[in-house]
């Protein structure tokens, strides 16, 4: 499923003061046709069938909509005025869905991984308890006088200067964001992650919780809606309210929890409580 985008003020257009209701939704029909079936604005002769039957309206109010400029006469059938102009096109929409096919394989890998870690973890903390420490010559342990370095150090010659072989550690917040949502690539959209990194440190977000929210939104929206930085700020507070939902039945289930399920705990309880209901 994907989405249109309608002007807030549609209906104060004059071009479509101007139309007759049935020619109205007949524009608006065409539009989610448009946008379901992938058709860039295009709508054939067999589509005008099938839309005007759904919507109950004469097939002649096509003809309103072309006085109007917001349909044009195609050679087959019509195009939507400036359909592409504020819409997804079919590449882009396929484009989109396949990037979150691919996050939430990636999803799912680190989820597997994360597991099979903690299968991994038990079954070495069963072998180690039975392994038997070995037994070192203390004498072994320093060395003799004629193995030590005849020569004096030089204590007054200044030690050269370490050059920095380790990268700077990255911020954990921001590297979750990018892996979920992309590099900027400009610099609106790194203020608008510097925007989202500030606000998921305020929230208390871990990176597992971060990546929590991704796979959330492939759930909970419409197939093909993006996840871009600034969804997290907008959506975070329904994110966690349905996180606090979803670990009390799990902790009230009785089975043990995974290792994805003990860290959304932990970020649960680290939580303020909710206000009050008013």
């Amino acid at each position: 499923m994907t989405w249109v985008k309608l002007d807030d003020q549609f209906f104060a257009n004059p071009k479509v003061l101007e139309l007759s209701k049935d020619a109205k939704l007949l524009y608006l029909a065409g539009l989610t046709h448009c946008a379901a079936q992938l058709t860039d604005g295009h709508i054939s002769p067999g589509a005008i069938r099938l839309i005007t039957a759904l919507v109950d309206v004469p097939r002649d109010c096509a003809a309103e909509l072309l006085d109007a400029g917001l349909w044009l006469a195609a050679d087959d059938g019509y195009e939507i005025n400036d359909f592409l102009e504020y819409n997804m096109s079919a590449t882009q929409v396929k484009a989109k869905r396949k990037a979150n096919a691919e996050r939430q394989a990636r999803y799912r890998d680190r989820q597997s991984q994360r597991d099979d870690e903690d299968t991994h973890s038990v079954s070495n903390a069963v072998t180690n308890e039975h392994v038997t420490p070995s037994v070192t010559n203390p004498q072994s342990q320093s060395p003799s006088h004629s193995q030590k370095d005849p020569k004096p150090k030089n204590k007054s010659a200044p030690k050269p200067a370490r050059a920095r072989t380790r990268p700077r550690p990255r911020n954990p917040i921001w590297d979750a964001l990018v892996e979920e949502c992309g590099s900027p690539t400009n610099r609106s959209e790194e203020s608008d992650l510097g925007k989202t990194v500030k606000a998921m440190r305020e929230s208390e977000a871990t990176p597992e919780a971060i990546h929590a929210f991704a796979q959330w939104w492939l759930d909970e929206m419409p197939a093909g809606t993006m996840l871009t930085h600034r969804c997290y700020r907008e959506h975070w507070g329904k994110f966690v309210h349905g996180l606090r939902r979803a670990s009390g039945q799990a902790s009230t289930s009785g089975r043990p929890l995974s290792r994805q399920e003990r860290e959304m705990q932990a970020f649960v309880d680290s939580l303020p409580p909710p206000a009050p209901d008013t």
